[in-house]
Order: C-alpha cells, then structure tokens, then sequence
C-alpha cells in the first residue's frame, strides 16, 4: 500500500494480487492478502487464470 500511496493512487481503487496458474496459493494466503488491503483505504482484488480443477479456483 505504502507504493500506491506514493503513486498518489486514489482511496477506493482496487488493488490486485496476480497469481500466476503455478503460483502455490492456498486459503491463509487469499484471506491474508484480503484483510491487509481491506484495511487500508484500498480495495482487495485478485487477478488469475481461473482453470477449472486448478488450485486458485478449488481455493478460492
């Protein structure tokens, strides 16, 4: 957050976390990345590719 602020980024904008298809994510991870940004004056967003069957999608 410390980066979009200095970027002069606007209260309110979405901020995404880009997780690549190989990328190990798992439930802590998408909940942790959701309360830190949730928290600011930011909003939480995720960006993937959303395969079925993939580990993102059965996490998520």
């Amino acid at each position: 957050m410390d980066l979009a602020n200095e970027l002069g980024a606007p209260d309110g904008v979405a901020i995404f976390a880009d997780i690549e298809p190989t990328y190990p994510v798992d439930a802590a991870f998408i909940e942790g990345w959701y309360d830190e940004i949730k928290a600011s004056n930011f909003e939480p967003g995720i960006y993937s590719v959303f395969d079925s069957g993939s580990d993102l999608v059965n996490t998520f």
